[in-house]
């Protein structure tokens, strides 16, 4: 299945307290294709996850999330 992840389906997938995780699991093991998305998603997602800490333990290395953009 072909699909677009938007910010509410990437938050319940990464948090397992969201009372819609659950479902986003059961949405994601059908998937079958690279989901589609884009850069503001993905910051809505890491600001709406950035307060549990678990989870900024686990990525707050990863250097797609510390490397500042580059300047023109």
């Amino acid at each position: 299945m072909k699909g677009i992840a938007d910010t509410g389906f990437l938050v319940a997938f990464a948090n397992r307290s969201d009372m819609h995780h659950d479902w986003a699991v059961s949405i994601a093991e059908q998937i079958t294709e690279p989901l589609l998305t884009c850069e503001p998603v993905l910051a809505e997602a890491a600001f709406h996850l950035a307060g549990f800490s678990a989870l900024k333990r686990r990525w707050s290395h990863h250097p797609a999330f510390t490397r500042s953009p580059a300047r023109a």
